[in-house]
């Protein structure tokens, strides 16, 4: 598909390049910067990162992990684009890998998504659920370690 992917709502997403000249992107980190000024940009939503631009007047979202990839491949990408350890709001480059979205739903019903890591910006904790009940660790390294215990453990590995 081209740059000018239709998502949202069939809105058209502007050129990668257009989104080059106002933020950047530290893919050690996963983190987008404000060009203009100069501090770490995105909200919140639906446990993810959205980086919120404006076209005219309208104000407008797109999905900070979706944005990294087009900054890191030059192009939008035409599936899912999903995060390895689980955790919506880690968007380093290490941590995302293009699906199709059967792909996806594949691994859904397989259970893989049972548990997820995402991070509690207000407190600094990683939060681990797992089928609903939250587990809150201080290092990312031992809540990823608790939640692939917990897919091995789905799994009867």
């Amino acid at each position: 598909m081209s740059e000018r992917y239709f998502q949202h709502h069939g809105d058209a997403l502007p050129a990668i390049s257009w989104f080059k000249a106002r933020f950047a992107y530290t893919p050690e980190t996963g983190v987008f910067w404000s060009k203009r000024r100069g501090r770490p940009v995105g909200g919140s939503y639906n446990g993810g990162v959205c980086i919120s631009y404006r076209m005219g007047k309208k104000r407008r979202n797109v999905m900070a992990h979706r944005l990294a990839y087009a900054f890191q491949t030059g192009r939008w990408p035409e599936g899912v684009v999903c995060h390895i350890n689980g955790c919506k709001s880690d968007n380093r480059w290490t941590n995302l890998r293009p699906e199709t979205w059967s792909e996806a739903m594949r691994r859904v019903r397989a259970g893989e998504r049972r548990s997820f890591v995402r991070l509690d910006r207000r407190g600094g904790f990683y939060v681990v659920s797992i089928a609903g009940h939250p587990e809150a660790f201080r290092f990312a390294e031992k809540a990823t370690a608790f939640a692939l215990a917990d897919r091995l453990r789905s799994r009867g590995i």
